[in-house]
């Protein structure tokens, strides 16, 4: 991801239930062209992204089937 500056985890939602997660997407390579860059996929469809820190949902045991639960914030 360009601009991106420490690696994540993405975990891929639909609904609340966690479909996929893509863990520990690396930092591009310095110099790496936007064209080459890698494109990441859910094997399911999904209807939202969540992007974590590396190691994020491992670190809180979150794994595909999960349900999250969602809260607004106060302004």
């Amino acid at each position: 991801m360009k601009g991106m500056l420490f690696p994540l985890d993405i975990i891929w939602v639909r609904g609340n239930t966690v479909v996929d997660i893509t863990p520990d997407v690396p930092l591009p390579s310095s110099g790496t062209s936007l064209g080459d860059l890698p494109l990441y996929f859910p094997a399911e469809p999904i209807d939202t992204v969540v992007e974590v820190p590396a190691e994020w949902c491992q670190q809180h045991g979150i794994s595909v089937g999960a349900k999250l639960e969602y809260k607004q914030l106060k302004p």
